[in-house]
C-alpha cells in the first residue's frame, strides 16, 4: 500500500444553494426517468425494470405531495418504501435498488469509523443511525450512514444527524451533489459533515470526498481521497481521513485522548478491498 497527500481539485469543490428544488437537473444526467402512472404501473415497474442491470436507481417524475404522502412516505416495505429521495418543489421521486457492493461499502464504513473512535472511549457516545429518513419542507433523504452523539448540547434540537455518509456507483456519481445540497440546505447547518463514496463500476477506483457548510448557502469539499488498485496493490492518495472531533460529538474536545478522528491507511485499505472483492476485482 502507498500513500500519497496531494489534493486533487479536478472537480468542483464548491456547492452553492440549491435553486430550484434540490434534486435539479438529475433528470437529464445518467439516471432513466419514467412519468408516475398510479401505485400499480410503479409496483410493475419497479418489479420488471431492465434498467437495474445498469444502474441502481431511477427518477419518478410527476410525484405530488399528495401522492407522495399516501403512496410512499409511510410505506414499511416493498417497492414503495425504496425511495431515498424526493423533491417536493420539483416532485421528483429518486428509487434505488441498492446492490450488495453498496450496501458493503456503506457497512463497512461505519464499521471502521466505530473502530476509529474506540481507543477515545467514544464508541458508546455516538449514536449509529444507519439509514434512517430524514424530511422537511424541500422534501425527505435516506443517508446510506448517519451518526450524532448520544447527548446533544441543549441548544441543538438533535433532530438532524451530525455526519452523513452517501454511496454512489460511479455511473450515478451525479446524484452525490444533489445530496450534499439536501443535506446543507434542508437542515440549516445541522448537518456539519457530509461524506461522499463513490464506487467506480468498471475499475477497481473508489473516491471519498468530505464536504462541510462555509455559510448558510455554501458547501465546501474540505479533503478528497483516491483509492486504485495497482500491481503494487492499493495506491491511496490523499489520506488518512480526518473528521473533526467536535463537528461529529457536537462539543469541543475535553480528554487528551479525544481528538479528531484518524481513518488510516490500513483501515482505507480494507474497506476498498471488501468492496473490490464483492466487485469481483480481488
Amino acid at each position: 500500500m502507498a500513500i500519497h497527500h496531494d489534493f486533487d481539485d479536478s472537480d468542483s469543490s464548491v456547492i452553492h444553494g440549491t435553486g430550484r428544488g434540490f434534486l435539479g437537473n438529475l433528470t437529464h444526467d445518467a439516471i432513466p426517468s419514467y412519468p408516475y402512472r398510479g401505485r400499480e404501473q410503479f409496483l410493475r415497474d419497479y418489479d420488471d425494470n431492465p434498467i437495474w442491470d445498469k444502474s441502481e436507481c431511477f427518477i419518478l417524475t410527476g410525484v405530488t405531495q399528495q401522492v407522495f404522502n399516501t403512496v410512499f412516505d409511510d410505506a414499511e416495505s416493498g417497492a414503495c418504501s425504496a425511495w431515498s429521495s424526493y423533491d417536493t418543489e420539483l416532485q421528483l421521486l429518486l428509487v434505488e435498488m441498492t446492490s450488495t457492493t453498496h450496501s458493503i461499502a456503506s457497512r463497512t464504513f461505519n464499521m471502521i469509523l466505530m473502530d476509529a473512535i474506540e481507543p477515545m472511549g467514544m464508541k458508546r457516545s455516538l449514536c449509529q443511525l444507519g439509514d434512517a429518513k430524514y424530511k422537511a419542507d424541500i422534501g425527505g433523504k435516506q443517508p446510506d450512514e448517519a451518526w450524532r452523539p448520544r447527548r446533544v448540547p441543549r441548544e441543538l434540537s438533535g433532530t438532524w444527524p451530525s455526519v452523513v455518509l452517501e454511496v454512489a456507483l460511479s455511473e450515478t456519481k451525479a446524484k452525490l451533489q444533489r445530496d450534499i445540497r439536501f443535506w446543507h440546505h434542508a437542515s440549516e447547518g445541522g448537518v456539519k459533515v457530509i461524506l461522499t463514496l463513490c464506487i467506480d463500476r468498471s475499475r477497481p477506483e473508489i473516491v471519498i470526498e468530505q464536504w462541510e457548510a462555509n455559510g448558510i448557502s455554501r458547501c465546501e469539499r474540505t479533503q478528497r481521497i483516491v483509492m486504485s488498485k495497482t500491481r503494487r496493490g492499493t495506491l491511496i492518495t490523499g489520506g488518512p481521513l480526518i473528521i473533526d472531533f467536535a463537528k461529529l460529538f457536537l462539543r469541543q474536545p475535553n480528554l487528551p485522548r479525544e481528538q479528531d478522528i484518524n481513518i488510516d491507511g490500513a483501515e482505507l485499505e480494507e474497506l476498498a478491498s471488501c468492496v473490490w472483492e464483492e466487485q469481483g476485482f480481488n
